[in-house]
């Protein structure tokens, strides 16, 4: 109904912890089994972003998404972003921090306009 989903894997020449992955807007798909081992650092946009239009879709991951997103590419870092500051997200920090503590994954939060440095 949407479209085809986005996602990219960053992967060069001479990289040591494995590729960069930024799920984009986008939900858990069973496409992401190819690229288990391959990912060093997710970024995962979360949100579980919905329109008035089409409340029963959502255009990005939920907390569950990414926990099996995780699960699923086991990156060493995983970065959780575009969760905060859009009046379509569904899903808010303290739900999605709820669904990571319950699942054991560690995670890192990046807030709007923060910054971070990362090992690739």
């Amino acid at each position: 109904m949407t479209g085809p989903v986005i996602g990219f894997l960053l992967e060069w020449e001479g990289q040591r912890s494995g590729g960069v992955w930024i799920s984009g807007d986008t939900v858990w798909y069973r496409a992401l089994h190819p690229l288990a081992g391959r990912v060093g650092v997710a970024f995962v946009h979360l949100g579980a972003a919905r329109f008035k239009s089409l409340p029963f879709l959502r255009y990005s991951m939920n907390a569950g998404d990414a926990v099996k997103a995780a699960r699923t590419l086991r990156p060493q870092t995983l970065l959780l972003i575009h969760f905060e500051g859009w009046s379509h997200f569904s899903e808010d920090r303290a739900a999605a921090e709820k669904t990571f503590d319950a699942a054991g994954i560690a995670t890192r939060w990046l807030p709007r306009g923060a910054r971070s440095t990362v090992p690739v």
